[in-house]
């Protein structure tokens, strides 16, 4: 996973080359950072890893279970 690399991104935003997200300002001539699938896609797959790799089934609703596969620390018990 690498942090988000638009031409629009918050660069430095966490330390020099921490780069992040920012919201824009439409009058002050700022625009927000643009999305892109890749790091999304990124996201997503790292957190369904540990998810998954607890042997949790993903389930669209159930906000916990990325929480609940750390809590449990499966991943590291092997």
């Amino acid at each position: 996973m690498d942090r988000i690399s638009t031409s629009t991104k918050a660069t430095d935003l966490f330390g020099t080359g921490k780069h992040g997200f920012k919201d824009g300002n439409l009058t002050g001539g700022i625009a927000p950072t643009d999305f892109n699938a890749a790091w999304f896609n990124d996201a997503q797959e790292e957190m369904l890893g540990i998810i998954e790799g607890a042997g949790i089934t993903p389930a669209a609703g159930t906000r916990n279970q990325l929480a609940k596969a750390l809590q449990d620390g499966a991943l590291w018990s092997a």
